[in-house]
């Protein structure tokens, strides 16, 4: 047991009754080792032999990668064996990290204050959940590449960053289930960023309202959440691949020339955005407008490797384009209030068409992509009848609360699932018998129905 003791002492010399705590070893040698007392353990991930204990000891010095995560669920007699007499409620402080550690993440650590000197071999450095957690001043003469920061609300300014580090994230929290966002004050001015700087996420910070400092390396960039920021350099990074917006609702436009390069935009939540560029990227692919409730249209001419297009809960969106692009497979508007048609022809790749609460809506194009999957159309109180043929390869049809709707047309073998519920006015159905249905049909709420058939025998619902 000596021998235990002196490895969880030399790693973790503070280590309370209260933490739990794992400790990851990565190198060529090392997989897995648990030390257990009284039915109790603490998990190293070491190779299992009878030398690891010993390999631990010796080798502490050369260790590459240390996570700690702490959590408060262990009673205090749970390490007593081990810890004698440790009896601080948090880990306070760590002891000096190896001289060849590559890698430090650190998890809900909340009394954790500071951190020891960072080794000259430290590559990565990500802390989360550390509440009083500080930035070191001298973190800017490390050769760090990684740093991540989230949710370490002590962090009000950073530090000098040090020229090596490519991948700079700090946040707080970004969304929850509803949308809104959950955040605490961080950062309101960005230090000068490193040139070789290639992501950047500082989602979250709701006091920047400046504009962001050239960055001439970047390739993803995320500003989420950033409800003070008004307005995205005129010349965004030309490499840059990915732009996330969401939640920035003082953003009222976007750069006319986007870079060439862009792939995946976001612009959900940015209820303030009007317009749109009239020329988007040819090479965007995701393509993002999720309640901008401003936006009155989209470009006439959508770049044509689109393959997603979220524009739901645009309540001022009155029409889509025309022509839709070719390799589109995700088309997502629903509840916009002022949609009165889709496009007469859709695109033939089309695999999800959802468009439910959209209440302007009285009808769909006659003739639906053949290899469409997924079809919503619920709670379109104004939609009165489905194509007369359905795509041969559905399997999920969503009508439900179609007040309007008086039958629904022969469906595919392939259907899986039905939702038509409280639709008021269905009077018919088609056999249901010839699907593969899985799971209930319910029928509640459809009182104009009265009958409808199943496999040749006509159910009578009166």
């Amino acid at each position: 047991m000596d021998k235990f003791q002196q490895i969880v002492q030399l790693c973790l010399p503070l280590l309370t009754p209260e933490d739990t705590c794992k400790l990851r070893c990565t190198s060529p040698e090392l997989q897995h080792m648990r030390l257990s007392w009284h039915d109790n353990f603490i998990d190293f991930n070491l190779d299992g032999s009878v030398s690891g204990s010993a390999w631990l000891l010796k080798n502490i010095v050369s260790m590459q990668s240390l996570s700690l995560t702490t959590s408060f669920n262990m009673p205090q007699e749970v390490l007593a064996d081990v810890m004698k007499g440790g009896n601080s409620k948090h880990i306070a402080v760590l002891p000096p990290l190896p001289p060849q550690l590559k890698d430090l993440h650190l998890k809900g650590c909340s009394k954790l204050r500071s951190l020891p000197a960072l080794p000259a071999s430290l590559r990565t450095l990500i802390s989360e959940d550390c509440s009083a957690l500080k930035v070191p001043s001298s973190f800017n003469a490390s050769a760090v590449t990684v740093f991540h920061c989230i949710n370490c609300p002590q962090i009000k300014s950073l530090p000098k960053l040090p020229l090596s580090l490519t991948e700079l994230k700090v946040n707080s929290r970004t969304l929850s289930f509803h949308g809104s966002f959950q955040l605490l004050p961080l950062p309101g001015q960005l230090p000068a960023l490193p040139e070789e700087l290639t992501s950047l996420d500082i989602s979250g910070c709701i006091m920047l309202a400046e504009q962001l400092p050239a960055l001439p390396s970047c390739r993803i960039l995320d500003v989420a959440g950033c409800v003070q920021l008004q307005q995205l350099p005129e010349q965004l990074p030309a490499g840059l691949e990915w732009l996330e917006c969401r939640g920035c609702s003082a953003l009222q436009h976007l750069p006319e020339q986007l870079p060439a390069g862009l792939t995946h935009l976001d612009c959900s939540w940015c209820s303030a955005l009007q317009h749109l560029p009239e020329q988007l990227p040819a090479g965007l692919t995701h393509l993002n407008f999720f309640t901008c409730s401003a936006l009155q249209q989209l470009p006439a001419q959508l770049p044509a490797g689109l393959t997603h297009l979220d524009c739901s809960w645009c309540s001022a969106l009155q029409h889509l384009p025309e022509q839709l692009p070719a390799g589109l497979t995700h088309l997502y508007c629903s509840d916009c209030s002022a949609l009165q048609q889709l496009p007469e022809q859709l695109p033939a790749g089309l695999t999800h068409l959802n468009f439910f609460t959209c209440s302007a809506l009285q009808q769909l194009p006659a003739q639906l992509p053949a290899g469409l999957r997924h079809l919503d159309c619920s709670w379109c109180t104004a939609l009165q009848q489905l194509p007369a043929h359905l795509p041969p390869e559905l399997e999920r049809l969503c009508a439900s609360k179609c007040e309007a709707l008086r039958r629904l047309p022969e469906l595919p073998p392939t259907l899986a699932h039905l939702g038509c519920d409280n639709c008021s006015r269905l009077e018919e159905l088609p056999d249901l018998s010839k699907c593969q249905l899985q799971g209930d049909v319910s029928l509640r709420g459809c009182v104009a129905l009265k009958a409808f058939r199943v496999s040749g025998c006509i159910l009578q619902l009166e």
